[in-house]
């Protein structure tokens, strides 16, 4: 099942986030509020979720009438590399990331990672923290040394 909505500029859009969801009903909600609340209208927003056993597809719908948003859902199990493979092609944006079902943004940060964008750029690669249970566990700040580049897909343009 698939609900597209089409940007309200009619722009293509710069960037578009692909968020894998499965079974994460007690964090999408979060992910994808702190998502919304990203002031960059160039934002295409595709949200998967990969036949979800939980309460997680309705959690996601209920954000289907935000601008920018495109819902998919698949119909068995997958797994992420499908699912970001869905997304990719269905993005339109001329810039991919990616998001899982149980991270959050920071207040403007995706304004911020799109601001680095120029014709020179290949990749852009952003600092992150762990948390659990309101602890942080691990920070991650990066370098221009491509040897100290963590290895997730979540934290790159």
């Amino acid at each position: 099942m698939q609900t597209k909505v089409t940007m309200r500029n009619n722009r293509q859009p710069v960037l578009s986030l692909i968020i894998a969801a499965y079974n994460v009903q007690d964090e999408i909600a979060a992910t994808l509020q702190s998502v919304l609340t990203q002031r960059r209208q160039e934002l295409e927003i595709i949200i998967i979720d990969d036949a979800s056993t939980d309460a997680t597809w309705a959690h996601c719908r209920r954000f289907a009438t935000h601008e920018n948003v495109i819902l998919h859902r698949h119909t068995f199990n997958r797994g992420l590399s499908e699912v970001r493979n869905t997304g990719m092609r269905m993005a339109t944006g001329e810039w991919l990331a990616f998001l899982d079902g149980d991270d959050q943004l920071t207040p403007e940060a995706i304004n911020q990672m799109v601001q680095t964008l120029d014709s020179t750029t290949d990749l852009v690669v952003f600092g992150f923290q762990k948390i659990r249970q309101g602890n942080v566990i691990q920070v991650f700040k990066p370098t221009n040394n491509l040897q100290h580049i963590y290895t997730g897909a979540w934290n790159k343009i």
